[in-house]
């Protein structure tokens, strides 16, 4: 899945939450709960998650594995 948007660069610290390049804690996590979600979501299922941004925007790409057909 890929979203983009038209708004500014996604700021480089809550970029290193998002792509999970920062410890996070009680305390220091990112400024909301919405990248910190994504990140967990994503990491928890084995997917991966890549940003980039540029002057017309940012677009984030989630990729999360298929899911396998249970053993019989």
């Amino acid at each position: 899945m890929t979203v983009e948007d038209s708004a500014a660069p996604i700021p480089e610290y809550d970029r290193n939450v998002l792509l999970g390049d920062h410890e996070m804690s009680a305390v220091n996590h990112s400024r909301g709960c919405g990248l910190w979600l994504v990140y967990w979501t994503v990491d928890l299922a084995g997917g991966t998650i890549d940003h980039t941004a540029d002057d017309s925007g940012n677009t984030v790409t989630l990729s999360l594995p298929q899911a396998s057909e249970p053993e019989a």
